[in-house]
């Protein structure tokens, strides 16, 4: 049986690396000239970064034991995370998560988050129909309106009561009461314990994927973009690049974007449905310091979350992730409103003004180079109905041998830890045996 792979990105290298080891016929296609999809470090210059964050930890023992395992040289950290709060021109630097730094907040905010919670909490455990109902229902509305609205409708390219509490649920846990209580007194509690503790290899993330890629590098094929499917008696075509040239192949497993593989494949009695996966594009921005500049605000920080007005929601220090990195940042923005309408050269200027207000650096003349890639497909949102639509076009495709599997591939708000987890259940669910 021959195996073929859609995508190579870090659900496809290490779904080949395990059928490597199981003794199975596959082939990756990836469509860029190199593999890792999201979890790729680029160059520029002296400067390495990442799209965005990429601490590894897991509840998981197992994943952790297997991922630190990997011959990849690792730095630990303890997690340092911080969010930007605003009350007038005065910053407030909170711990994070947002719930563990109240204590951190101005008077006024602190007994908005109380009261809200506590009035939240006496309604008990309820089932919330959206993402926008569990803020402000569950969360009560000081921290609603304080955080949670303000940054989820900045990340998010969806409204927030069409997006399902499945976004949270395996990441969010509301704090007890009690936590809540010492919190606003401005006692120290650690909110989601483990993540309080993560790795991260030296040379950037993508050594995780050029590891996992080197035992399988026969089975892969770079520059091959999937044009088309076709479906034969007992096996599948799968064409590249819009030419004739194609692999035959038994049953196809796509860790590609759901919505481009359904582009592929006729499901017609289901694509009234597909509005339903809503996704977003993202703007990532490098920006590396001159020799001997320095990051001010927020630089013994690993990342930092912005629910204001600046044009980013999220900047990490990617010289606080290894030591072999010089100083320089990522800067996450939201494809849409702003981002997607003006042109690169007049957001950068927001971007920096934005650094500099927030005081992360002095002075637009510390920059010594600023890098943008546009990503797309960083974060499948889970709306309202899309688990429904899912399960639906998984049985469908299911019936032709195609399965769904990874971030982008199965449509999961998941993390890399996520990831490597699923694609073990994947090969024992569908009987894959070696």
């Amino acid at each position: 049986m021959r195996v073929g792979i859609l995508g190579g990105g870090l659900a496809a290298l290490e779904l080949g690396k395990r059928l490597k080891q199981m003794g199975y016929d596959f082939v990756i296609l990836e469509k860029n000239s190199e593999v890792g999809g999201l979890c790729r470090t680029l160059s520029s210059g002296e400067f390495k970064w990442d799209f965005g964050v990429h601490a590894i930890y897991s509840k998981n023992q197992q994943v952790m034991d297997y991922l630190r395992g990997l011959p990849i040289e690792y730095e630990h950290h303890n997690r340092k995370v911080r969010i930007c709060h605003w009350k007038g021109d005065q910053i407030y630097s909170l711990n994070y998560p947002f719930e563990n730094g109240l204590g951190d907040l101005p008077l006024e905010d602190k007994v908005d988050c109380l009261l809200g919670y506590v009035q939240s909490h006496r309604k008990g455990k309820r089932k919330f129909r959206s993402l926008k109902e569990w803020i402000e229902q569950g969360l009560g509305y000081g921290i609603a309106k304080h955080f949670m609205i303000p940054y989820n409708r900045k990340i998010w390219n969806c409204e927030l009561s069409k997006i399902s509490t499945d976004l949270v649920k395996n990441k969010i846990e509301p704090a007890p009461l009690e936590e809540i209580v010492r919190s606003v007194l401005g006692k120290e509690t650690i909110g989601r314990a483990y993540q309080a503790q993560f790795i991260y290899p030296k040379r950037g993330i993508g050594e995780l994927t050029r590891v996992l890629s080197l035992p399988i590098q026969e089975n892969i094929r770079l520059n091959s973009k999937v044009s088309r499917l076709v479906n034969g008696r007992r096996d599948w075509k799968v064409f590249c690049n819009h030419t004739d040239h194609h692999y035959k192949v038994d049953l196809i497993v796509s860790t590609i974007p759901l919505v481009e593989l359904l582009k592929l494949v006729d499901l017609s009695r289901l694509k009234k449905s597909y509005k339903e996966l809503r996704y977003n594009w993202t703007y990532f921005f490098l920006v590396g310091l001159k020799e001997g500049r320095r990051f001010h605000n927020f630089g013994n920080c690993h990342w930092v979350f912005f629910a204001g007005d600046e044009v980013f929601y999220r900047i990490t220090f990617m010289n606080n992730f290894s030591s072999a990195f010089p100083p320089s940042l990522v800067v996450e923005m939201t494809f849409k409103g702003m981002a997607a309408r003006m042109p690169a050269k007049q957001l950068i200027s927001c971007l920096i003004n934005d650094l500099k207000r927030c005081r992360i650096i002095r002075s637009a003349e510390d920059v010594a180079v600023v890098n943008k890639v546009l990503y797309h497909y960083t974060y499948p949102i889970p709306t309202v109905n899309s688990g429904k639509v899912k399960r639906a076009i998984n049985r469908e495709l299911k019936k032709r041998k195609i399965y769904l599997l990874g971030r982008s591939g199965a449509w999961e708000y998941i993390n890399m830890d996520g990831v490597v987890e699923r694609v073990g259940k994947f090969l024992e669910e569908n009987g894959f045996q070696g």
